[in-house]
């Protein structure tokens, strides 16, 4: 059973936040672990580059396919079965996904959340 804690939402809103007004755009989705990959494209005044932000195990995906001014929100989410998981919405362009997880940004091994 997946555990996501309060503290690995708060920790992934942390980092997410760090790209608010960024663009978003849905780059791939695999269907052997059943993960999106986002594309966000840092704004032209950052020194950031671009990067993809993979969602796995997804179970529910709406809205809009690519966005500007990124507002993620990151909240915990019980699964019918009690296994607990991530949603991430953008209400502000109707985007929700859910996601058994693990999430991680940019390949990169030490932001991956939940930490295993």
């Amino acid at each position: 059973m997946s555990t996501v804690s309060e503290s690995d939402c708060e920790k992934l809103q942390q980092v997410l936040d760090r790209w608010s007004a960024a663009d978003a755009q849905f780059n791939a989705y695999h269907d052997d672990h059943d993960y999106l990959v986002l594309r966000i494209q840092p704004n032209a005044t950052s020194q950031e580059q671009d990067f993809g932000l993979r969602l796995f195990y997804c179970t529910y995906i709406a809205g809009p396919t690519q966005w500007k001014d990124v507002q993620f929100k990151v909240t915990r989410f019980t699964y019918p079965d009690g296994e607990q998981g991530f949603e991430v919405q953008d209400s502000k362009v109707g985007f929700r996904i859910q996601c058994h997880g693990p999430i991680d940004i940019a390949g990169d091994p030490k932001q991956v959340f939940p930490r295993a």
